[in-house]
């Protein structure tokens, strides 16, 4: 089942329009100099769990008798969703994860809360349906629907705030963060002014604030007739002006990819009709001609069937205890190649063949001298997984396009025969149990400066590609459009984008494919990069000093230097009182694109260290 907004009462999507009006400008805000400020930039999920974890931790100091009022800045009306969960955006738009995996609340608060504030989306779902269908952990969800339930519970917990603390949702763009004394001053992009007010501590939780747009394509088309390159499609809407009948250039073979094919097809009229479990896509004509997807590895994602703690496939070696060894034997750096990627590699055998055999009980060694027994050109591989997948389905024809469309057919079965039943699902799924633990070996720079460019250049967007794909439900769309023609997988090595400017076209090409276009889409969600010019908050930071990228030997992922608690080392190397949490930290962290409040939570570090700034103000006061 996959829930949609239509699904539910009206009253539960009430809250997105009510907390937009309580949003207010900058200008509006009320200067007072008996308050204690404190500000969060970024209005998503990361940043009402922060000043969820803020509350929590300021409620338990009953004493504190100054006003604490919070400033929580987004660029625009949609607190809680932000761009992600936008609650206008198209239904077919979906998330990737089982509803099951999302709460709102860390796990050492989860039942602290009211009952009414502590749902789960499960639960919110189940109490608002109006479908008489059971709502199960393993469903599904549309992006929309989960904006509403980040709506409908920051409603809640505003409502149900101590009366000391005042949150005010501000609607501006934060360019700018300079000192004032020991707090902190904070601009705004269509001004050159300072708020006036002195913010003890900020925290950044700005998610996606990185854009991968060229501007050497952006220039080409903006002086070339009819001539498009979007470099990034959020909100879809913007798609609306690529006219029907054209050639589509699409970098990108992601998650953004599918919601990139649906919006140009479902989101122009066409319909996915359904006869004896095949789809058929019925066009409205106002497709464009052929969607041409391309990327460095130019593969597609795995689907991502359903899974919960009961129909998963559970780690044998990559364990706590595992990690803890590594740690404490490698005190000059981890080596990824030579430490790790050989136990994600047996992980994934075993999980492959235990699963194969359904032999989940024999002892390890067994097992081993089960795969040893198998011709090397004949056993799996998790080198096969990521990086020659076709070998996987004994699939080599000449033609890409055959090649991948046999590659999603057959991962599309696997996927709904589940992990517990699919070999190839189940060591697909290694990696997906195994990030927590293999981010704390990653985290703060363990690896060697080596391992850490080759973790991030290559494997890392592999691993995502077979272990965070789209839902089993769009891949099939996906499927049932390249089958009918709407999408060619034409590249079989990475291609070059080159322009054309005598003919007003982009050229892709590679060693043996060119395809010429009018209009070119990235459709890539690029990780942190503070040395490009499309961050002006962090460049800012970087130059005034607040700030500064993190070096890791002779490597540079792009993202700024943090302690381990999550706060900003400015240029002499010391910890300011601004943290960083989520996609931002990414480089420094790994594994932050999610909706949970407990993985790399910096929050909880920050909302302890504001309390305790908060006390000392609050000492200070009561004494004069």
């Amino acid at each position: 089942m996959i829930w949609k907004t239509a699904h539910l009462q009206q009253r539960a999507l009430e809250s997105a329009t009510e907390l937009a009006t309580r949003c207010i400008s900058p200008q509006l805000l009320e200067s007072s100099a008996d308050r204690i400020h404190l500000a969060i930039v970024g209005g998503g999920p990361k940043g009402f769990y922060a000043l969820q974890k803020l509350a929590d931790s300021l409620r338990a100091e009953t004493y504190l008798s100054r006003q604490i009022e919070i400033h929580w800045f987004n660029s625009d009306h949609n607190f809680g969703a932000a761009r992600n969960f936008n609650t206008d955006q198209p239904e077919y738009l979906l998330i990737n994860n089982c509803i099951g995996t999302i709460h709102c609340f860390s796990k050492s608060n989860l039942h602290k809360e009211k009952p009414e504030q502590a749902l789960s989306l499960v639960d919110w779902i189940a109490y608002h349906k109006t479908e008489n269908k059971s709502v199960r952990s393993l469903d599904f969800a549309s992006r929309a629907l989960v904006g509403h339930y980040l709506a409908n519970t920051i409603m809640l917990f505003l409502t149900n705030l101590p009366t000391n603390i005042q949150v005010n949702m501000v609607v501006t763009t934060i360019t700018q963060i300079t000192e004032n004394g020991r707090n902190y001053r904070i601009g705004i992009s269509d001004s050159r002014w300072l708020l006036p007010f002195n913010y003890q501590s900020v925290l950044l939780a700005t998610g996606h604030s990185y854009y991968s747009e060229n501007r050497d394509l952006q220039t080409f088309a903006d002086h070339a007739s009819d001539v498009h390159y979007i470099s990034s499609i959020y909100p879809v809407q913007q798609l609306d002006r690529i006219k029907a009948g054209v050639k589509v250039g699409i970098l990108g073979m992601g998650l953004t990819f599918v919601d990139t094919v649906l919006a140009l097809t479902e989101g122009r009229g066409g319909r996915f009709e359904e006869n004896e479990r095949a789809l058929t896509y019925m066009p409205s004509g106002e497709e464009p001609a052929t969607l041409y997807p391309f990327s460095r590895s130019n593969l597609p994602m795995l689907p991502r069937g359903p899974a919960n703690k009961q129909q998963r496939y559970y780690l044998r070696f990559v364990t706590q205890e595992w990690a803890d060894t590594l740690l404490q034997q490698c005190t000059v750096g981890i080596d990824f190649p030579e430490a790790i990627s050989p136990v994600l590699e047996k992980e994934a055998q075993h999980a492959y063949y235990r699963t194969l055999s359904k032999d989940f009980s024999s002892s390890d060694s067994f097992i081993d001298r089960q795969i040893a027994n198998i011709p090397q050109t004949e056993r799996f591989s998790l080198k096969k997984l990521l990086f020659q997948p076709f070998c996987l389905i004994d699939q080599h024809a000449e033609d890409q396009h055959t090649n991948v469309v046999s590659y999603l057919r057959h991962t599309l079965e696997e996927a709904e025969k589940g992990e517990l039943e699919s070999p190839l699902m189940a060591a697909a799924a290694v990696w997906r149990e195994a990030i927590p633990i293999i981010g704390q070996l990653y985290r703060e720079g363990k690896l060697t400066a080596e391992s850490h460019e080759l973790f991030d250049q290559k494997y890392y967007g592999a691993f995502c590609r077979t272990a965070f794909g789209p839902p089993m439900e769009n891949v099939r769309k996906i499927l049932c459009l390249a089958k009918a023609g709407y999408i060619r997988f034409r590249f079989d090595s990475p291609p070059n984008v080159a322009t054309d400017r005598t003919h007003n076209m982009f050229t892709i090409s590679s060693n043996r494919q060119k395809l010429d276009t009018k209009v070119l889409i990235d459709a890539r969600m690029p990780r942190p990069n503070v040395v490009a010019h499309h961050a002006a908050l962090y460049q800012n930071l970087v130059k005034e000093g607040f700030a500064m990228p993190m070096v890791n030997g002779s490597y540079r992922p792009g993202c700024v230097q943090l302690t381990p608690h999550g706060q900003l080392v400015d240029s002499s190397g010391k910890a300011t009182a601004i943290f960083v949490y989520g996609t931002p930290t990414e480089g420094f962290t790994l594994d932050n694109d999610s909706l949970s409040p407990d993985r790399n939570d910096f929050a909880t570090p920050w909302a302890q260290f504001a309390t305790h700034l908060i006390k000392q103000q609050n000492a200070i006061h009561y004494e004069a």
